[in-house]
């Protein structure tokens, strides 16, 4: 048969078939997907050649392909395949595909076979449902966004009519609505929340359908088992219905019990501020006064309208701004939480009045300071008390000093006292015994002329003395120009009889010849210095003895250096100078002479210490303030 015999005949066959389909578009294929016949809306869509579209594969006209989820097609997820190999009717399958550089198009497509005059034919017949596929993505896209919106809150949705009927309802959580929906849907808020408060949610969805705005209420729970929650209904017209209205209930507890903790707080603080026996006062960040208590005004004089026009540095003693401004730099950056300092403020009649000032800072959440909050403690008469305390413990303090001062030059008087008779004593008592003992006149005869100088050296002390108790009425020692050499003479023939007795050897240089000093102090110094080192011999050596004078940094320095026994300073170095202690056994020690001679010393303003071995000797430095 001719080929357009066939296609005469096919198109007559077609033309019966597709008044029963109703397509659009048509393709008529043989059993291997080639086109044999299409009709011209089919040729449009799919840019067919008029003269040589037939024999053309459909496999390679739906070559690019895609599901509605947009995944590309291979041969065998073609609508029509199943018609072709297994002779199966396919209705209504959407594909989009892609015609040469057309954009996608989408297409529903439906397929069976047919027989004509004993051949088998596909007919494919589609139409456009683009404008319809991108509405529904459209919409798909909007519920995807819808629930995930509705994923993301915790909040309870309902449709309602405008009687306040429960028509629908929403939410992530189904704990939230204390009820089963089946037990509320289709009921109304009447009947569910009886008395007042169902009254005034239905009100409420009428009015906000009347004015076409969102209104919203809070209310409590009217549960029992939940009565300490709280909720915002809040109400929304649907904007494409005047009978309808969506209503979102919020749980706002946790914003309840934090709104009511801050009520709290806010009564708290503000009982605190405003009847703290402290001035108080909120501070802009300006230096201006915000507000301020009562007590701060009486504190300063001012009114609340003065303190609010004026800065706090206007009513600020100028010599205290610099400390203030570094301590408020402080605060600002954060390096202290609050500063406490003692400042003088100006008194509205012009008086200076000291106050103790603690300031803290309330910062935003970006950490700029919103305001400041001023602590103020009045310490005027507080100051007054401490500086009339002070004046009082500083004169009771002399007084003690004064006392004390007396107290211990009795102490010492009485030391030198049994010191510096002590030594004429022994010496009349040791050549006593000699004159009894001496075996012819001329040895008596020294003797007795050695007992005659120790006796007016005891005169002699016992008249110094005397002065020393005459001068003890002053409050300071009499200070006058003392000779070494005279007071080294001195105290030698007080040690005379001893000196003779061990056969020690003294020498003496004094490079400076004189001192301004107590001469009192300083006799009994050389006494107890030169008084030791004759005690505080090695049996069988002979004592040998030497005493300076020099200039030191411009001072006066005296030594007495010995050969005796010495002193083991690693063991006994700390306790050399202290009161009653001794380090050698059977020399008649009390421990008072060293104590003695370094409170002198230092008394006025001297030091003195030791250089000493064991079995080597000592050698003693004072260096006076002089």
């Amino acid at each position: 048969m001719h080929s357009a015999e066939l296609q005469n005949m096919l198109s007559d066959e077609i033309f019966g078939i597709t008044q029963n389909i109703s397509k659009e578009c048509l393709i008529l294929a043989d059993f291997e997907g080639n086109i044999v016949l299409a009709n011209k809306k089919a040729k449009a869509v799919l840019c067919l050649d008029e003269q040589n579209y037939q024999g053309s594969s459909c496999f390679e006209l739906f070559s690019f392909s895609y599901a509605e989820d947009l995944t590309p097609l291979d041969r065998n997820g073609l609508p029509f395949i199943a018609t072709l190999e297994t002779d199966k009717t396919v209705e209504d399958s959407v594909i989009g595909i892609e015609i040469g550089e057309k954009p996608l198009i989408w297409i529903s497509v439906s397929s069976r076979m047919i027989e004509i005059s004993g051949t088998k034919y596909a007919i494919i017949g589609f139409f456009d449902v683009t404008e319809t596929i991108r509405k529904s993505q459209k919409l798909q896209t909007r519920k995807n966004q819808l629930d995930q919106l509705l994923a993301s809150i915790d909040d309870m949705v309902f449709e309602v009519s405008i009687t306040g009927e429960i028509l629908n309802c929403w939410t992530n959580d189904e704990d939230q609505l204390f009820y089963d929906p089946t037990m509320f849907l289709g009921k109304n808020l009447e009947v569910i929340f009886p008395n007042k408060l169902g009254r005034s949610f239905v009100s409420l969805i009428r009015d906000s359908l009347r004015e076409n705005k969102s209104l919203s209420m809070e209310y409590q729970s009217p549960l029992e088992d939940n009565s300490e929650r709280w909720y915002r209904m809040q109400v929304r017209p649907v904007y494409y219905s005047k009978q309808k209205a969506a209503v979102i209930i919020t749980d706002i507890s946790n914003r309840m019990k934090i709104e009511d903790e801050v009520r709290v707080n806010e009564q708290k603080f503000n009982q605190a501020f405003l009847h703290s026996g402290l001035g108080m006062a909120l501070v802009g960040t300006d230096g201006r006064c915000i507000e301020v208590n009562n007590t701060l005004t009486k504190i300063l004089g001012y009114d609340v309208s003065e303190m609010s026009r004026m800065k706090c540095s206007d009513y600020t003693h100028p010599d205290d701004l610099p400390y203030i401004e570094e301590n408020m730099n402080k605060l600002k950056t954060l390096e202290t939480e609050s500063y406490t300092i003692k400042k003088r403020y100006i008194h509205k009649d012009g008086r200076f009045i000291w106050c103790l000032q603690t300031m803290s800072a309330v910062f935003d959440q970006h950490g700029t300071p919103i305001f400041y909050i001023a602590q103020i403690q009045d310490i005027t008469q507080y100051r007054k008390y401490v500086e009339e305390l002070q004046r009082n413990n500083r004169q009771l303090e002399i007084a003690t000093i004064d006392l004390e001062t007396k107290v211990r030059q009795l102490e010492e008087f009485n030391q030198i006292v049994a010191h510096n008779l002590r030594g004429p004593a022994g010496n009349i008592q040791m050549l006593v015994a000699e004159i009894e003992h001496a075996d012819n006149e001329t040895d008596r005869k020294e003797y007795l002329e050695l007992l005659q100088c120790s006796s007016d050296g005891l005169i002699e002390i016992m008249q110094e003395l005397i002065e020393i108790l005459e001068v003890r009425g002053s409050k300071s020692l009499p200070m006058e120009r003392c000779g070494f050499e005279q007071i080294y003479r001195k105290t030698i023939q007080q040690f005379s009889a001893e000196i003779h007795t061990k056969g020690a050897v003294i020498e003496a240089d004094f490079e400076v010849p004189a001192i301004s000093y107590s001469r009192i102090y300083l006799e009994s110094i050389m006494y107890n210095l030169i008084g030791n080192a004759l005690k505080y011999t090695v049996p069988g050596r002979k004592p040998q003895i030497t005493i300076r004078s020099y200039a030191s940094e411009g001072k006066c320095g005296f030594s007495v250096k010995d050969n005796g026994i010495g002193i083991d300073l690693d063991r006994y170095g700390m306790h050399v100078f202290k009161f009653r202690k001794t380090f050698h056994s059977g020399y008649d020690s009390k421990g008072i002479g060293l104590f003695m001679t370094r409170h002198q010393i230092e008394s006025l303003g001297g030091r003195i210490y030791v250089v000493s071995e064991p079995d080597k000797g000592s050698t003693f430095y004072v260096q006076f303030d002089k």
